[in-house]
């Protein structure tokens, strides 16, 4: 599903959503905002080195907030049970 204009982090961040499937993951995005992430569907435009990821829908998981984010958005990914800092946009 990738591109040859994927960025970096974008590639290593679907990595490790993939990665974390079923297990809570926490995403910090660059606005602020903090989303629960259990799983993810992602897809990219052509051309874009960014992924759209979409939590929390594939499947759906009962109340769960869906969020829908771009990888350059995103700044920290931790495991919230552990505080263990998985992914650092710094």
């Amino acid at each position: 599903m990738s591109h040859d204009v994927t960025s970096p982090n974008a590639e290593c961040i679907v990595a490790i959503l993939r990665a974390r499937d079923g297990i809570e993951t926490g995403v910090h995005l660059s606005n602020g905002r903090q989303c629960s992430v259990l799983n993810i569907a992602w897809s990219q435009d052509m051309n874009d080195p960014e992924f759209h990821v979409t939590s929390n829908i594939s499947p759906s998981v009962p109340d769960s907030p869906i969020d829908v984010f771009a990888t350059n958005v995103v700044v920290e990914i931790l495991d919230p049970k552990s505080g263990h800092i998985l992914f650092d946009a710094a």
